[in-house]
């Protein structure tokens, strides 16, 4: 029987879902082969939980208890009796018998699942039996053989991660992956554990001993001590043995001698275990075909293997391409849209590009403008410098002068003084001092005339730049003015252009019922659609039923290999049950002559009372022979002395005389033989019961302690007789002795040579017959095992019958795929049409959409058209306004200018007059100097400039003049001096 080697428990709730087992691994190995284990639990510390959790494997659903009231549904009840379903894991890891250390692992997923729902009338009370029945099972098991190189390793199936407990479907997926058979069936489960010798009916036993601890604790209650364990259970259960009825007298003989009969048969035993030998030696020719089987059977389950994996790749792919198939299909939805913009930008390009003039002039009259404002701005710092230059200029000469002029003073005073001109010097000193006094007087009259110029000079250019400001405006205006005239003259031409090819492409309809066309074209599209949607609505149902075609053709397909592989393989196993069948027929014909193939259960059930029936024959027969056997053995036994003892307790008796009080005690059989032939009749004639007796001496008879001998039980009377009684005459004796063949052992030596010869004849021949007779009941117990075998399992009429179906099912389902398959070819022709139908209704809608975008664009055209013209009436009003404007504007700067160069021209010739007149007085007054220009408020006030300004001071100089003339007559050198001082 296998061994368990390792247990492991995933996520079990146990005590109302108050303790669990989260991920817990038993271990009954010592790394290197499985031994035995010891867990140690204190009392309630869930024994019975772990023993009625690992029996799930082995006799799935079991309940547990003394009474069996623990039920494999309380596992899904929590601590307020509410149904709570979820999913624990029982793995087992057993050490296979042989050499070769193969391991298998069983599991399970195990669940429940309540399939009625409750009745809700009983409020919160407490679910009852009734109610846990309804609460059905639900496990799922897995098994994995392991050779000897390969790990079995409990911890590397995940069950739980992250603190959860696996998901059932995704471990399936895991489990199958990787080798493990994943199936349902508890019959199939029965049968996979009694393959690897792992019988149920065994882990039964072990239930019954284990559910109440055997029953030891109740069986000793009451003899908890030495003393009344033995008043009240060992000496007892001698006593029953010993005062057993008839029948049960001899279990203990039965014992004794099937133990000696195993010791004679031993040299039989070993001659079997030889030819079992020779057995194994002759099977190493088929244990290398059956690794090249294994072999085979490993390439087809990694075949099959590659092929699921193919098999998800592809459809991994297939996934792929439909989501790519998807993404696509919304790309053509976004160019479509896109081309829709794009065909509205070409539409609207024209007007783009007189848009980007207009937007291209405007940006280089700005940028004309920052230029022209810079260009400005470097001639007005230009002409600063420029003043600025001219200023330091004629200071410069200024200065110059002025040290001349100093000089010369110097000189004239000295020659003045030297020349005896003192009182003409003194009267040119008196005028001098009256014309300094005219000359501010004059210089007053002078600053102000020069800072009334300049005031009206810088009116005048403030006036004249307004005047060029406003004219530049007007020419700005009257630009953007002609430019967006000739755009909307642009637009209108471009429109009249289009209404044209509109009208040929249309009609004339356009020209008095517009509106009314679009709402022509508005219902067609509306029209189109609902088309369109009843098309794409039937097209989703043709790809909806073609995937459901497709699934069920899929189906189909895997469902008709399935059931070919089903067929092939039922036809193999009915093959192998026929051979069976016939093999186990032959062996019943044996026995039985009706046990002829096909079997049924019931047939086979009554071959099965047949032969139990000829099993209890012959087990009886058995029973009869071993009597006899033990008859003859015991008899051969007693008899192993040149003369015949009559039973057992005659010798048993002998020897307990002889062991107690060692006198000289004689068998009456011996003592017989010792007499003469005439002696021994007349012996047996007088004591009858001698043959059956012992025979003593009275004098050590009389010593005896008779006390000694009542020791023990007799179960038969066994007579002594006294010898010297013997010789006394005596009554005859007042019973009957009925004489068998033992006179004839009694009186001749050769009969009783004889009887013992045949006697050991008869035990090898009831040996012989015995041995037959086991052989015959291993036969016959073997035939009832395979019978058995039979009973569980499925029949070869029953297999023809699954067959029988599995092929009428595959003509069916091959008639259904063939259907299928004409379907879908007729839903893919009606779905080509109903896509050629969708695509031409989609190019009309987009035909007719375009058309209703262009005529709805040239309705707002059209009424930007009348906008337009009556904008373009205006701006050529406006235009013409501005350019009346424009020339009024010109014309008062053209006024200013006038002024402005008239002033400057009459300023001009008043200064050079001034300045000539100022620089004669000059000579005489050293202050006086025109005034340089000053900076004067902007006034409107027209300077009056007189040329009669310096006529009073003239006068003054006048006679300064005479007055010089006669000092220059009077010194020559001296006018040497003051020509060179007005120079």
């Amino acid at each position: 029987m296998p061994k368990i080697h390792r247990i492991r428990i995933v996520g079990l709730k146990y005590d109302g879902m108050q303790k669990q087992y989260k991920d817990t691994t038993f271990n009954f190995h010592n790394d290197e082969t499985s031994t035995n284990g010891l867990i140690a639990m204190m009392n309630g510390g869930g024994k019975g939980v772990f023993l009625q959790t690992i029996f799930q494997i082995l006799k799935p659903g079991t309940s547990w208890g003394k009474q069996n009231n623990r039920y494999y549904q309380q596992f899904f009840f929590n601590n307020q009796e509410q149904f709570v379903p979820y999913t624990f894991h029982v793995l087992i890891q057993w050490e296979l018998d042989g050499a070769d250390h193969r391991h298998l692992v069983t599991g399970g997923m195990f669940s429940a699942e309540q399939r009625i729902s409750m009745n809700d009338e009983g409020g919160n009370e407490s679910k009852t039996l009734e109610q846990e029945a309804k609460i059905l099972p639900n496990i799922i098991f897995y098994t994995r053989e392991f050779e000897r190189k390969e790990e079995a390793a409990l911890e590397h199936i995940p069950l739980f991660e992250n603190e959860q407990v696996a998901e059932t479907e995704s471990l399936k997926v895991y489990l199958k992956w990787n080798g493990y058979d994943v199936y349902r069936d508890t019959k199939k489960h029965y049968r996979i554990l009694d393959t690897y010798g792992i019988n149920r009916k065994d882990w039964d036993i072990m239930k019954d001993i284990n559910k109440d601890e055997g029953g030891v604790g109740k069986y000793f209650e009451g003899a908890e001590d030495d003393h009344s364990l033995f008043q009240k259970r060992i000496i007892p259960t001698v006593s029953q043995v010993l005062h057993r009825t008839e029948h049960q007298k001899n279990d203990l003989v039965e014992i004794f001698k099937s133990q000696a009969s195993i010791a004679k048969d031993l040299p039989v035993l070993l001659k079997r275990e030889q030819a079992h030998k020779e057995f194994l030696e002759d099977t190493v020719p088929f244990e290398e075909h059956l690794e090249k089987g294994i072999q085979h059977k490993e390439i087809v389950e990694e075949s099959i293997k590659i092929g699921r994996q193919l098999l998800g790749a592809l459809e991994h792919l297939k996934q792929s391409e439909e989501n790519r198939l998807l993404f696509l299909e919304k790309d053509i939805e976004k160019l479509i849209l896109k081309q829709s913009d794009l065909r509205f930008q070409k539409d609207n390009l024209e007007y783009a590009k007189a848009h980007r003039d207009v937007l291209d002039w405007e940006k280089k009259v700005v940028e004309e403008k920052k230029k022209h404002t810079e260009l400005e701005a470097v001639v007005l710092e230009k002409q600063e410098r420029k003043e600025q230059l001219s200023f330091q200029l004629l200071l410069k000469e200024w200065i110059e002068n002025e040290q001349t002029i100093r000089s010369l003073s110097h000189q004239i005073e000295k020659l003045e003084q030297n020349s005896g001109l003192e009182q003409v010097n003194l009267r040119m000193d008196e005028i001098k001092k009256e014309a300094i006094q005219q000359w501010e007087h004059s210089n007053q009259l002078i600053r102000e005339t020069v800072k009334q110029y300049f005031g009206y000079q810088k009116f005048l250019k403030k006036k004249s730049k307004e005047l060029a400001q406003q004219d530049k405006q007007k020419t700005k205006e009257i630009a953007q003015l002609h430019t967006e005239i000739d755009f909307l003259y642009t637009q209108m031409h471009t429109f009249d252009a289009k209404e044209a090819g509109l009208i040929k492409e249309f009609g004339d309809r356009l020209t008095y019922d517009l509106k009314g066309f679009i709402e022509s074209l508005t219902k067609q599209i509306e029209d189109q659609r609902v088309r369109l949607e009843e098309l794409l609505a039937k097209e989703k149902a043709s790809i909806d039923k073609q995937n459901q075609l497709a699934t069920a053709h899929g189906t189909l397909v895997q469902s008709i290999q399935y059931s070919e592989e089903k067929s092939e393989e039922l036809k193999l196993v009915h093959e192998k049950q026929k051979k069976k069948e016939a093999k186990l027929s032959e062996q019943i014909q044996g026995f039985i002559d009706t046990g002829k193939a096909p079997f049924s259960h019931a047939l086979l059930s009554r071959y099965a009372m047949q032969i139990e029936e000829i099993l209890e024959k012959n087990r009886q027969q058995g029973e009869d022979i071993k009597k006899e056997l033990w008859e003859n053995q015991l008899d051969h036994s007693l008899n192993d002395e040149p003369f015949w003892i009559a039973n057992k307790d005659v010798k048993e008796l002998k020897d307990w005389i002889d062991e107690k009080t060692g006198i000289d005690v004689f068998y009456g059989s011996q003592f017989l033989q010792s007499l003469s032939s005439e002696d021994m009749v007349n012996t047996l004639l007088k004591d009858p019961l001698l043959p059956f007796g012992l025979v003593v001496s009275q004098h050590q008879w009389e010593k005896v302690n008779q006390q000694i001998l009542s020791g023990r039980m007799f179960k038969s009377p066994v007579p002594i007789f006294l010898r010297e009684e013997m010789n006394n005459d005596a009554l005859k004796s007042p019973f009957v002795i009925i004489n068998g063949t033992e006179k004839e052992l009694l009186s001749d030596k050769n009969q009783f040579s004889n009887w013992k010869i045949k006697m050991e004849k008869q035990i090898e021949d009831k040996k012989d017959s015995l041995s037959e007779i086991g052989k015959t009941e291993i036969a016959i117990r073997r035939i009832l095992k395979e019978v058995d075998q039979f009973l569980t399992n499925e029949l070869s009429s029953e297999i023809q019958k699954k067959l029988d179906q599995e092929q009428s099912g595959l003509v069916s389902k091959k008639a259904n795929l063939q259907e299928i398959s004409t379907q879908q070819a007729r839903e893919k022709e009606l779905q080509l049409q109903l896509k050629e139908q969708v695509e031409q209704t989609k190019r009309k809608i987009e035909k007719l959409t375009k058309d209703v975008e262009t005529l709805e664009g040239f309705e707002q055209e059209k009424t930007l058209y009348q906008e337009n013209k009556r904008v373009k009436l205006e701006k050529e009003k406006q235009k013409e306004v501005v350019v009346n404007q424009q020339e009024e504007i010109g014309q008062e700067h053209d006024t200013m200018i006038d002024l402005q160069n008239k002033w400057s021209q009459t300023y001009l010739e008043w200064k050079l007059s001034t300045e000539q007149t100022i620089k004669e007085i000059s000579f005489f007054i050293k202050e006086a100097v025109f005034p340089a220009d000053e900076k004067a408020d902007l006034s409107e006030e027209v300077p009056r400039i007189s040329p009669h300004v310096l006529e009073e001071i003239n006068g003054s100089i006048e006679e300064l003049k005479q007055l010089q003339k006669s000092k220059e007559e009077q010194a020559q050198e001296l006018l040497v001096f003051q020509a060179k001082k007005r120079i």
